[in-house]
């Protein structure tokens, strides 16, 4: 449990470099799977408590490109970081 939050938390890490649960689309040379949308279809048939987190440039769009920020899906729906200035 991360005890710093006000609200109870949990995060479920491996501790390992390689060694750890993930889902992982890779296009083919010349596909461009819009990875985006089926993660957001993969989010919302998890548990409700399940969270993805795609990281910048790790996630592909229909039309080849890549998204370049990090973002979370939480049943189908992107939840965004928001840094302080």
């Amino acid at each position: 449990m991360i005890s710093s939050s006000p609200k109870e938390i949990w995060a479920f890490t491996s501790e390992d470099a390689t060694q750890y649960n993930r889902i992982d689309l890779t296009n083919g040379t010349n596909a461009h799977m819009p990875q985006q949308m089926i993660y957001a279809n993969i989010s919302k048939k998890l548990p409700s408590w399940v969270i993805l987190y795609l990281a910048p440039k790790g996630v592909t769009l229909g039309n080849g490109e890549k998204i370049g920020f990090p973002y979370m899906l939480e049943n189908g729906k992107p939840e965004f970081f928001v840094y302080p200035k």
